[in-house]
């Protein structure tokens, strides 16, 4: 019923809304393939949004997404593929909160991968403005 829902807003939306609320509605669509772990069709569906896509920082947001979806199912290549594409955007002009979730995604794929200095480094410098609550929990 969901994916339905999903599939029906993204329709409904590209022949009544603009282009911010065919692009909203197509970002809850991944979110949803996401949620129920169907990676091909939220690959699909990202690239499709990302095309559709003009701003850098909804760029980055997706190139997040597309981390976290590598995180889930161990795809160290989709991982940092979307890391360098971020790393990218971020010099384009990305603002404070995206570098420092950059900083996050990077430091929790360093960890990933066992290298605990670059971890802790990335870790380090963002832990007064924590923000990626999508990624992990911080409890103070």
């Amino acid at each position: 019923y969901a994916i339905t829902a999903a599939m029906e807003a993204v329709v409904s939306t590209q022949s009544t809304g603009g282009e911010s609320e065919v692009r909203e509605a197509m970002v809850k669509k991944c979110e949803y393939l996401t949620s129920i772990g169907d990676k091909e069709a939220s690959l699909k569906m990202l690239k499709e949004t990302l095309e559709k896509t003009t701003t850098t920082g909804h760029k980055l947001d997706l190139h997040f997404h597309l981390i976290r979806l590598g995180f889930f199912s161990s795809d160290n290549e989709l991982i940092t593929t979307n890391l360098d594409k971020a790393k990218e955007l971020i010099e384009l002009g990305g603002d404070w909160d995206r570098r420092n979730r950059l900083k996050v995604y990077t430091g929790f794929y360093a960890m990933s991968i066992r290298n605990f200095k670059d971890a802790a480094s990335n870790f380090l410098d963002t832990v007064s403005t924590f923000t990626s609550y999508e990624l992990m929990s911080y409890h103070t």
